[in-house]
């Protein structure tokens, strides 16, 4: 990126990352860094019948397992629900 901070972008419940790609098209071309996955059941992700599996330490640690992948150690984070 240009300088710029990768941006760890979450939706919230019932949205999928679909809802931010007007913030894509505007912060993209700014040379941020972006980051937008589908969180559990949404999108193409599973969708566990089990409500433990929406505990908010296991989308927590899907978070950090996600950053890890991609070797982030710093974002900014933003986000949002209903």
């Amino acid at each position: 990126t240009l300088g710029q901070p990768t941006l760890l972008i979450l939706h919230g419940f019932p949205s999928s990352s679909y809802g931010w790609h007007r913030q894509v098209e505007y912060f993209r071309p700014k040379g941020y860094g972006l980051l937008i996955p589908d969180l559990l059941g949404a999108g193409d992700t599973e969708k566990p019948e089990d409500p433990q599996a929406f505990r908010m330490a296991l989308i927590a640690r899907d978070l950090i397992d996600l950053l890890d992948a991609e070797g982030l150690d710093k974002v900014v984070g933003i986000g949002h629900d209903w």
